[in-house]
Protein backbone atom coordinates (compact mmCIF):
# COMPACT_ATOMS: atom_id res chain seq x y z
CA UNK A 1 0.00 0.00 0.00
CA UNK A 2 1.50 3.45 -0.75
CA UNK A 3 1.24 6.47 0.93
CA UNK A 4 -0.57 9.56 -0.88
CA UNK A 5 -2.25 12.46 0.89
CA UNK A 6 -5.53 10.71 1.93
CA UNK A 7 -3.53 9.08 4.59
CA UNK A 8 -2.80 12.97 6.02
CA UNK A 9 -6.22 14.20 6.18
CA UNK A 10 -7.46 15.97 9.36
CA UNK A 11 -9.18 12.68 10.77
CA UNK A 12 -8.37 13.43 14.19
CA UNK A 13 -11.02 16.05 14.51
CA UNK A 14 -14.65 15.34 14.80
CA UNK A 15 -17.09 17.36 12.81
CA UNK A 16 -17.40 19.78 15.35
CA UNK A 17 -14.15 20.31 16.19
CA UNK A 18 -13.20 19.19 19.00
CA UNK A 19 -10.55 16.15 19.29
CA UNK A 20 -11.45 13.07 18.76
CA UNK A 21 -11.49 10.75 21.86
CA UNK A 22 -8.47 8.44 21.49
CA UNK A 23 -5.95 11.21 20.72
CA UNK A 24 -4.82 13.26 23.98
CA UNK A 25 -2.74 16.00 21.88
CA UNK A 26 -2.20 16.67 18.15
CA UNK A 27 0.24 19.05 17.47
CA UNK A 28 0.06 20.77 13.31
CA UNK A 29 3.12 22.64 11.66
CA UNK A 30 3.07 24.17 8.61
CA UNK A 31 6.43 25.87 7.35
CA UNK A 32 6.38 29.14 5.87
CA UNK A 33 7.98 29.66 2.46
CA UNK A 34 11.73 30.99 3.52
CA UNK A 35 11.86 27.58 5.36
CA UNK A 36 12.19 24.15 4.20
CA UNK A 37 8.65 23.17 2.57
CA UNK A 38 7.45 21.08 4.98
CA UNK A 39 3.79 19.86 6.90
CA UNK A 40 4.12 17.73 10.00
CA UNK A 41 1.17 16.40 12.04
CA UNK A 42 2.20 15.01 15.66
CA UNK A 43 -0.93 12.90 16.97
CA UNK A 44 -0.37 11.80 20.77
CA UNK A 45 -2.56 8.78 21.45
CA UNK A 46 -4.20 8.45 25.25
CA UNK A 47 -1.84 5.59 25.72
CA UNK A 48 1.06 7.35 25.42
CA UNK A 49 2.11 6.36 21.57
CA UNK A 50 2.25 8.55 18.64
CA UNK A 51 2.40 9.07 15.05
CA UNK A 52 4.59 11.74 12.99
CA UNK A 53 3.19 12.19 9.56
CA UNK A 54 4.93 13.99 7.29
CA UNK A 55 5.02 15.92 4.07
CA UNK A 56 7.96 17.03 2.56
CA UNK A 57 10.01 17.69 -0.49
CA UNK A 58 13.51 16.79 -1.46
CA UNK A 59 15.16 17.91 -4.66
CA UNK A 60 15.29 16.35 -7.25
CA UNK A 61 11.81 14.81 -6.90
CA UNK A 62 9.46 16.63 -8.41
CA UNK A 63 6.29 15.48 -6.10
CA UNK A 64 5.38 15.81 -2.44
CA UNK A 65 6.87 13.10 -0.33
CA UNK A 66 5.19 11.13 2.58
CA UNK A 67 6.22 9.70 5.66
CA UNK A 68 4.47 8.24 8.37
CA UNK A 69 6.11 7.26 11.36
CA UNK A 70 4.82 5.64 14.77
CA UNK A 71 6.04 4.66 18.00
CA UNK A 72 5.29 4.13 21.83
CA UNK A 73 8.14 6.32 23.09
CA UNK A 74 7.79 9.79 24.24
CA UNK A 75 10.62 11.92 25.47
CA UNK A 76 9.87 12.48 29.37
CA UNK A 77 9.95 16.12 29.25
CA UNK A 78 6.84 15.90 27.17
CA UNK A 79 5.12 13.52 29.49
CA UNK A 80 5.82 15.26 32.72
CA UNK A 81 4.43 18.82 31.28
CA UNK A 82 1.69 16.59 29.79
CA UNK A 83 0.99 15.87 33.15
CA UNK A 84 1.10 18.83 34.36
CA UNK A 85 -1.27 20.55 32.52
CA UNK A 86 -3.61 17.09 33.09
CA UNK A 87 -3.23 18.65 37.08
CA UNK A 88 -4.67 21.73 36.11
CA UNK A 89 -8.02 21.86 37.57
CA UNK A 90 -9.72 24.58 34.92
CA UNK A 91 -7.85 25.91 31.68
CA UNK A 92 -8.27 29.19 30.29
CA UNK A 93 -6.89 30.22 26.13
CA UNK A 94 -7.18 32.74 23.88
CA UNK A 95 -7.99 30.99 20.48
CA UNK A 96 -4.52 33.16 19.31
CA UNK A 97 -1.44 34.40 20.74
CA UNK A 98 -0.41 37.20 18.32
CA UNK A 99 1.04 40.46 18.39
CA UNK A 100 -0.24 41.46 14.85
CA UNK A 101 -3.06 43.96 15.26
CA UNK A 102 -3.89 43.85 11.32
CA UNK A 103 -6.66 42.55 9.30
CA UNK A 104 -3.86 40.20 7.10
CA UNK A 105 -0.93 38.55 7.54
CA UNK A 106 1.99 37.66 4.71
CA UNK A 107 1.53 34.54 2.92
CA UNK A 108 4.87 32.91 3.72
CA UNK A 109 4.03 32.73 7.71
CA UNK A 110 4.64 29.85 9.40
CA UNK A 111 1.66 28.13 11.85
CA UNK A 112 1.32 25.39 14.23
CA UNK A 113 -1.60 24.44 16.54
CA UNK A 114 -2.09 22.24 19.39
CA UNK A 115 -5.40 20.48 19.95
CA UNK A 116 -5.51 18.64 23.14
CA UNK A 117 -8.30 16.97 25.42
CA UNK A 118 -8.40 18.10 28.78
CA UNK A 119 -11.55 17.21 31.47
CA UNK A 120 -14.03 16.18 28.70
CA UNK A 121 -13.23 19.44 26.57
CA UNK A 122 -11.28 19.75 23.51
CA UNK A 123 -8.48 23.29 23.51
CA UNK A 124 -6.69 24.76 20.68
CA UNK A 125 -3.96 27.25 20.61
CA UNK A 126 -2.60 28.84 17.28
CA UNK A 127 0.68 30.48 16.79
CA UNK A 128 3.11 31.75 14.55
CA UNK A 129 6.40 32.60 14.70
CA UNK A 130 5.94 35.19 12.95
CA UNK A 131 3.39 36.56 15.21
CA UNK A 132 3.57 34.99 18.63
CA UNK A 133 4.31 37.12 21.48
CA UNK A 134 5.84 35.14 24.23
CA UNK A 135 4.42 38.26 26.46
CA UNK A 136 0.98 36.97 25.78
CA UNK A 137 0.90 33.99 27.98
CA UNK A 138 0.56 35.18 31.85
CA UNK A 139 -1.25 32.97 33.76
CA UNK A 140 0.29 29.81 34.64
CA UNK A 141 -1.77 27.61 32.16
CA UNK A 142 -1.07 29.96 29.33
CA UNK A 143 2.64 29.36 30.28
CA UNK A 144 2.29 25.82 30.79
CA UNK A 145 1.21 25.30 27.24
CA UNK A 146 3.77 27.50 26.12
CA UNK A 147 6.41 25.23 27.38
CA UNK A 148 4.53 22.15 26.13
CA UNK A 149 4.23 24.20 22.64
CA UNK A 150 8.33 24.99 22.38
CA UNK A 151 8.76 20.93 23.49
CA UNK A 152 6.61 19.46 21.08
CA UNK A 153 8.16 22.31 18.39
CA UNK A 154 11.62 21.24 19.32
CA UNK A 155 10.99 17.21 19.12
CA UNK A 156 8.96 17.45 16.01
CA UNK A 157 12.35 19.15 14.55
CA UNK A 158 14.27 16.11 15.82
CA UNK A 159 11.90 13.86 14.36
CA UNK A 160 12.05 15.29 11.01
CA UNK A 161 15.47 15.46 11.14
CA UNK A 162 15.81 11.69 11.41
CA UNK A 163 13.04 10.65 9.14
CA UNK A 164 14.98 12.97 5.93
CA UNK A 165 18.09 11.30 7.31
CA UNK A 166 16.90 8.00 6.20
CA UNK A 167 16.01 9.44 2.78
CA UNK A 168 19.50 11.08 1.39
Amino acid sequence: MSLNIDNFRDEYLNTDKTLKEEYLLVHNYSASLCEIPRNITLLVHKDLSFEIKLVWYKYPVLKRLYSINKSNLIPENIIETINEINEIKKIELKELYTTFNGKYVPDDVSHSSIYFNHNGETHSVNMSSYLMGEKLFINNEEKTILKLHNLLSEWKDKLYEGITEIHK
